[in-house]
């Protein structure tokens, strides 16, 4: 059901009133709920064809976000989003995914007003406060990663305040707070600050903003103020402290997301499963039939003998 009536999974033409890349969301989702069969992504073309026509018609499309009679299909626009978040963080495609998460927070926005209006059940307001938990860390981590911390104090409160609220202990956020007031407790002389709680939420986030700031400058005076520098440390560290399974499991994650090669011309895919792999071998890529064709003699000296 829709705004505009009832929409078949059949119908090619979209109804007057929604919006024109309505079928998208079909599209998507269809990508979306075969995820598991394959190893790599290869939904992103849809998902990002979804999130491209969502920013290119954005009153449209809001308007179609705040109609009650579109929920269901709004909660699965924030789960393709979120998705494509994924991705992007993954491949730390940090302009990518720092749009992808713009568009997710809007759409996200009207689903809020929506739930209040609507009075949905208990059970859509968990799913959307665990979407709005999992894009502020994803934020966070997008924030550590460029250095712009504008705005992580207030999501790293919210983040501490919702694995209070809903876990009733504190974790993963409480540790990340703890470490950035040992930050600001250490430098409070250097901050200019004094007096400063050991309670996350309640300090002023202009002292926490201070002690990103701060945190920044450290990463600097190291070297490590390139993303690239920062983040092959951090690697390091996990791949140290993690069990061979899962570091295995990490690394292969990792490479699903990668954008292949053609195996002949070496041009590279614009989104993941957008060239196809030999059949016999699945071991190399092409972006088209003649590169294949073209390829062949080179190729089946390797194909299937691993």
């Amino acid at each position: 059901m829709t705004s505009a009536g009832m929409v078949s999974s059949t119908d090619t033409v979209v109804p007057p009133g929604l919006p024109s890349g309505f079928f998208l969301i079909r599209e998507a989702m269809s990508e979306y709920n075969r995820r598991t069969e394959e190893k790599r992504m290869f939904g992103e073309a849809s998902y990002k064809a979804l999130l491209d026509s969502i920013y290119t018609d954005e009153v449209e499309w809001a308007r179609f976000f705040s109609h009650p009679a579109n929920q269901e299909h709004t909660g699965e626009v924030i789960i393709i989003l979120h998705a494509l978040v994924q991705v992007y963080e993954g491949r730390n495609s940090t302009e990518e995914w720092g749009h992808a998460l713009d568009v997710l927070d809007n759409v996200m926005d009207h689903m809020d007003g929506v739930l209040r209006m609507s009075r949905a059940g208990e059970e859509y307001f968990r799913a959307q406060e665990n979407f709005h938990r999992s894009a502020n860390a994803s934020r966070l981590d997008l924030n550590d990663k460029t250095g712009n911390h504008a705005d992580s104090p207030r999501l790293l409160k919210a983040l501490c305040r919702h694995e209070l609220e809903h876990g009733g202990q504190k974790d993963v956020h409480w540790m990340m707070a703890d470490q950035m007031i040992n930050v600001v407790l250490k430098n409070e002389k250097a901050l200019g600050f004094t007096d400063i709680s050991s309670n996350i939420l309640e300090i002023p986030d202009e002292i926490i903003l201070e002690g990103y700031k701060f945190t920044e400058k450290i990463k600097r005076d190291a070297g490590l103020d390139t993303m690239r520098k920062a983040q092959s440390m951090t690697d390091n560290f996990m791949n140290s402290i993690l069990p061979p399974e899962m570091r295995m499991k990490r690394e292969e994650e990792k490479n699903n997301l990668k954008l292949l090669h053609c195996s002949n011309c070496a041009k590279q895919e614009s989104a993941c499963g957008e060239f196809k792999c030999c059949t016999r071998c699945k071991e190399v890529v092409y972006c088209g039939r003649a590169c294949q064709k073209a390829h062949w003699k080179a190729h089946k000296k390797s194909c299937g003998k691993k």
